[in-house]
């Protein structure tokens, strides 16, 4: 409190200043930040005075805190991950194997795969628009996934779960802070590109921004048999698996 003196008062340009400088001064995170605020609001609420000024504070990103690089998982990593999975003896680990494969061969968000509709007929995959997916997809079933999809349809869980559950086990694993379940969208699309496969069925699969109009040329209309043939012909292209010497 050495900003602010305890009797005093202050604005609400006042406290967003404050949390903007400490994040700034001390190098820490904005979560941290958030937490911070939540303190001193009940500090001002043992003051009896008003915490509503440490309310709804949009507190920014601290330009100094470099943003952690997300490294994707290689071939044998990923296999690593898939077989110590396997061997735990537990339902939550055989459910967590099917998602890790299913994210690795269709570079789905979280969010994605919990929303995702797998369609056992045609093979194929459909993702509706997110945040940060602005139209929705359909892609191709990768064929070595097709019990896993079967599996996971049937035992769907939330984001949170995917998320929380993954953190446990890959931390357990040894990998590091800038190895998450996002990684595995990472290895996907490296593995394609490593793979020559078509870059903008690449981008069209995991969901990214795209040119339609060039999409459309390279891999056929909108939810068109002729798309889902383009796609399904690259996405094959991707091999995880490790040869057996």
């Amino acid at each position: 409190m050495t900003r602010f003196g305890c009797v005093e008062q202050c604005d609400k340009d006042d406290v967003r200043m404050f949390l903007k400088t400490i994040g700034r001064e001390r190098n820490i995170s904005k979560a941290t930040v958030q937490k911070y605020c939540a303190y001193y609001r009940s500090f001002w609420e043992y003051l009896d005075m008003e915490p509503v000024v440490w309310n709804n504070i949009k507190i920014p990103n601290n330009p100094n805190k470099p943003k952690m690089k997300k490294e994707e998982f290689t071939k044998e990593e990923y296999n690593f991950v898939l077989q110590s999975l396997g061997k735990a003896n537990d339902k939550t680990s055989q459910l967590l194997k099917h998602v890790v494969a299913i994210a690795a061969h269709t570079g789905a968000r979280q969010e994605a795969i919990t929303r995702m509709e797998y369609n056992e007929d045609q093979q194929s995959l459909w993702f509706p628009a997110l945040k940060y997916e602005e139209n929705e997809r359909i892609i191709p079933a990768h064929p070595h996934i097709k019990n896993d999809l079967k599996i996971w349809s049937e035992n769907k869980r939330s984001k949170s779960w995917i998320g929380n559950e993954f953190s446990e086990r890959k931390k357990a694993l040894g990998f590091s802070k800038t190895q998450t379940f996002h990684s595995l969208r990472r290895t996907f699309m490296t593995e394609l590109r490593y793979a020559n496969a078509n870059y903008t069925s690449i981008q069209y699969m995991v969901g990214h921004n795209y040119n339609k109009t060039v999409t459309d040329i390279y891999i056929g209309h909108k939810h068109s048999e002729s798309r889902l043939r383009g796609l399904r012909k690259e996405i094959e292209k991707l091999d995880l698996r490790l040869d057996v010497a």
